[in-house]
């Protein structure tokens, strides 16, 4: 593995373990891996997807063809950054950790997942491979080439939200945020 894609992983194991250890601290818990309490496991998957959604919306609003060397190398970052959350989210979802949610007016989450998480979860770890996959080659490829693998990559989130995300309360889709966003 070239030392290239060793710095992305250690990457994006950091911001794994950062959201991990954010979820936790909300949750006045300890962050060990073996102290995952199924309502901290939804909060550190909603983390996750929420730094998983700005990065998307970073990369998908930035026209790569007129960004400098540095701009480029930022934008191939992200990808590799979103290549190693993708790689983590499936571990988010242990056994017992399909809890109700309460309404979005109070506080729960726009988005749920559906039971095909637990009852497919070898599907749901491909379909985050694949992603992922698709993330660390973007990581690699020169400016004339990201606007495709950001509608590549956006293609394979749609689908696996398709299969596992369930929008309730009347909400379409992800929140949009600007598109003026650092970089993360």
């Amino acid at each position: 593995m070239p030392s290239s894609s060793i710095k992305r992983l250690t990457f994006g194991g950091a911001v794994v373990w950062v959201t991990l250890s954010a979820a936790a601290a909300a949750q006045n818990t300890p962050a060990t891996s073996n102290d995952l309490t199924p309502e901290s496991a939804v909060e550190a998957r909603r983390a996750l997807m929420r730094s998983i959604d700005a990065a998307m919306q970073q990369i998908e609003a930035t026209a790569p063809t007129s960004l400098d060397d540095l701009g480029v190398y930022n934008l191939q970052q992200q990808y590799g950054a979103v290549g190693g959350m993708l790689l983590s989210f499936p571990h988010l979802f242990p056994a017992g950790s399909d809890i109700p949610e309460p309404p979005v007016a109070e506080g729960g989450n726009p988005s749920i997942s559906r039971p095909e998480v637990w009852t497919n979860f070898p599907a749901l770890v491909t379909f985050a491979e694949q992603a992922a996959q698709i993330a660390y080659m973007a990581s690699m490829t020169p400016a004339e080439g990201l606007a495709d693998q950001a509608a590549a990559l956006r293609s394979a989130c749609s689908s696996c939200h398709e299969m596992f995300m369930e929008y309730r309360s009347g909400v379409v889709g992800p929140v949009e945020l600007p598109a003026n966003l650092p970089f993360l």
